[in-house]
């Protein structure tokens, strides 16, 4: 029996260690694929667009934001779920909530909003990770994934996130 045991024991270890990697490539794929769908501005306009989907699917979460500054930096638009349906508007740039974050450059991952002195941009969020979009250095847009409930986000997802901005297409 203890002969069979340590047999079984390292190929549920092998298991295991392919499960997680097939999860950490799978959520690598939605991003890059998630990045290629809003670079190129494909189906923006629609009621749901497919990046947006990717990424509900992969963090579990239908709080997602888009906020991306103008060639002028005077306006931002802003692309987010309100209602259950997703909204596209403008509003200045200028004292805009997310143009604080703009100038981040790595993700931010807030726990718990009211202990973090953070302000979501959805109003019910306790949890958000943050992810300042870049390209050649300078800072295109911000995601922001967000939480009804605290500590949602873990530092895995914010070091997976962070790899958003090297994959991030010109």
């Amino acid at each position: 029996m203890r002969e069979i045991a340590l047999r079984i024991s390292s190929a549920v270890e092998v298991i295991v260690t392919f499960s997680e990697l097939t999860n950490h490539l799978g959520r690598l794929g939605m991003l890059n694929d998630f990045a290629l769908t809003i670079s190129s501005a494909q189906n923006l306009g629609s009621d749901r667009p497919p990046g947006f989907g990717f990424l509900s699917r992969s963090f579990s979460t239908e709080l997602i934001s888009l906020y991306i500054p103008s060639a002028d930096e005077r306006l931002m638009r802003e692309f987010f779920n309100r209602d259950g349906r997703f909204t596209i508007q403008s509003a200045a740039l200028s004292g805009h909530p997310a143009s604080a974050f703009l100038k981040n450059s790595r993700p931010l991952r807030f726990d718990d909003s009211p202990a973090a002195e953070f302000e979501p941009f959805y109003t019910d969020a306790r949890s958000a990770l943050i992810v300042p979009l870049k390209y050649r250095g300078h800072t295109v847009g911000l995601l922001s994934l967000e939480s009804v409930h605290p500590s949602v986000f873990t530092q895995h997802d914010e070091h997976l996130m962070g790899s958003l901005p090297a994959i991030w297409p010109g």
